[in-house]
């Protein structure tokens, strides 16, 4: 007995229609959920101007959803993340910075140069020796440095190092 051929029947118009509708909905509902208000990153978080870079990409993807005791918000832009409503901020994408004299500590294999940020009383840090570079931005009286340090390092420690700290 020969296999029967089915052809598959065409969609109605009216199908089609709440398909497409349905798509274009879920769209929607995503985008609003990515902007907020449902924990996305704070106001004025803009992703490095490498941001998109793939090592970025990774080191975002290897960040852990809780650090210190603050959730990871949804939503950041690429090569960002955001804990504790923005205590914490993470931003991959920069250029390495240059030799420095600064205060510079290796956590786990990755070098750190901590800044004191002079205009909101934050404390800054970037990786060093990395391309592209992560700046991880403190909130003043976040308390937990060393942990988030602890914890980022490993997230950080894949993006290829050419030269240490001294």
């Amino acid at each position: 007995m020969a296999a029967a051929l089915r052809v598959p029947r065409r969609p109605s118009r009216r199908t089609a229609l709440l398909a497409g509708g349905a798509g274009a909905l879920a769209l929607a509902g995503a985008v609003v959920w990515a902007a907020g208000p449902f924990g996305g990153p704070p106001a004025g978080v803009e992703a490095a101007a490498r941001g998109a870079d793939p090592a970025c990409a990774g080191v975002v993807e290897q960040a852990p959803g809780e650090l210190a005791g603050r959730e990871l918000a949804g939503g950041s832009p690429p090569g960002v993340a955001v804990w504790g409503g923005g205590e914490v901020v993470l931003r991959c994408g920069f250029a390495p910075p240059p030799a420095t004299v600064e205060h510079c500590v290796d956590i786990d294999g990755v070098d750190w140069v901590l800044e004191e940020a002079q205009r909101t009383g934050a404390t800054e840090l970037i990786s060093y020796g990395r391309d592209p570079a992560v700046r991880l931005t403190l909130a003043e009286g976040f308390d937990r440095t060393d942990t988030a340090l602890i914890d980022l390092s490993a997230a950080v420690a894949p993006v290829r190092q050419d030269r240490h700290c001294m």
